[in-house]
């Protein structure tokens, strides 16, 4: 029991300690007065807890990690398509054009290279239309770009299967010599399709402009500008005079680009035009060994005799171009015989009682 005399002491000591208490914690007297109903609560600590470490995904067993892989650049493109085009594996080498043309857009020397695939596929008309593209897209690759485009548009003009109409092959060439007006053979396909359709001031015309520009072409076509310029002064059907001979026909012909004239028989029952040893020693022929050889017969037998081809043969404007023919030791003094390699291109009417052989229009190849 405690004295009465300790009382204040107690009091104060008690009253000095929760002084003490209230200096070092005193957000517990606002948390006591604002709840005094959980002022001696005693709330657990939760312990904390642990950072769970990062686990490493383990690569799974035979399964190799896959790399981004780096685009291709636009020249491994064209050197892949190059090496399918020369393997001729066409297919894979439009699905690589059509990918880089996604990547990279137009480009000249991938359009170069369409156009030989169209070309080798027989797909003429759209390999000129790729090379104009072509040109369009980069003006500079024209010296590329002109050699492999006048040979399309050669083979578009000679073409047969599938061939344009007189009017699209003017129409053509007529585009092709304002883009490329130094071409001499532009002017000379003109001038032969021209003639072909007997519009001989035109063909003349080409022609002569052709051979201005490539003198190396006067050989090939200065035939033809003769015969132009004899069908103009005596349009519509041929009329010739002939003479004869027992029962042989004598014709004056032109060969090749030779301006003499040169006596001929005529012989509807030849299959070959023939011209003699010396005729051709006259046009420079030269008779090699390597020169096909036929069977043909003569009045010594049955002989072998070498097949050459003439660069034209003209009968008074009646013009037929690469002419098969034999060359013979000798046909009776004549200088040749005009057989059916030439009279097959032409309607012919003969008529011995007024001496006059008639060719008609020639027939359309």
């Amino acid at each position: 029991m405690i004295s009465f005399r300790w009382l204040p002491i107690f009091i104060l000591g008690a009253c000095a300690g929760y002084g003490v208490a209230l200096f070092f914690n005193p957000e517990r007297l606002r948390i006591e007065v604002a709840q005094p109903e959980r002022a001696f609560t005693t709330v657990p600590k939760q312990p904390e807890q642990p950072i769970a470490p990062i686990q490493k995904t383990a690569p799974q067993q035979g399964r190799v990690q896959e790399r981004p892989t780096r685009p291709r650049p636009e020249a491994a493109y064209v050197a892949l398509i190059r090496e399918a085009v020369a393997k001729r594996e066409f297919s894979t080498a439009l699905d690589l054009l059509a990918e880089a043309e996604r990547r990279f857009g137009i480009s000249a020397p991938r359009l170069i290279l369409l156009a030989e695939i169209q070309r080798q596929r027989k797909s003429i008309r759209g390999a000129r239309a790729t090379l104009h593209r072509a040109l369009a897209a980069d003006p500079a690759m024209a010296e590329q770009i002109y050699p492999m485009l006048r040979e399309v548009v050669t083979a578009l003009v000679r073409m047969k299967e599938g061939a344009l109409t007189f009017d699209e092959k003017v129409q053509m060439l007529s585009k092709e010599i304002i883009d490329d007006p130094g071409f001499a053979p532009y002017y000379a396909l003109l001038g032969r399709l021209y003639y072909n359709h007997e519009s001989y001031a035109d063909a003349i015309t080409n022609l002569e402009y052709a051979l201005q520009l490539d003198h190396a072409q006067t050989a090939l076509l200065s035939p033809l500008i003769s015969a132009a310029r004899e069908r103009l002064a005596s349009p519509g059907l041929i009329e010739l005079p002939i003479s004869s001979h027992g029962r042989v026909l004598d014709v004056e012909v032109k060969l090749n680009d030779a301006r003499q004239g040169f006596r001929f028989i005529l012989d509807t029952g030849a299959s070959y035009t023939a011209i003699s040893n010396r005729t051709a020693q006259r046009l420079g022929i030269v008779i090699s060994q390597d020169l096909p050889l036929i069977q043909v017969s003569t009045a010594n037998g049955v002989v072998k005799v070498p097949v050459i081809t003439l660069d034209a043969v003209n009968l008074q404007g009646a013009l037929v171009e690469r002419v098969p023919a034999i060359v013979l030791s000798e046909l009776k003094g004549f200088d040749g015989l005009l057989g059916l390699s030439f009279l097959n291109h032409f309607n012919i009417d003969i008529n011995q009682d007024e001496g006059k052989l008639f060719l008609l229009k020639p027939f359309t190849d």
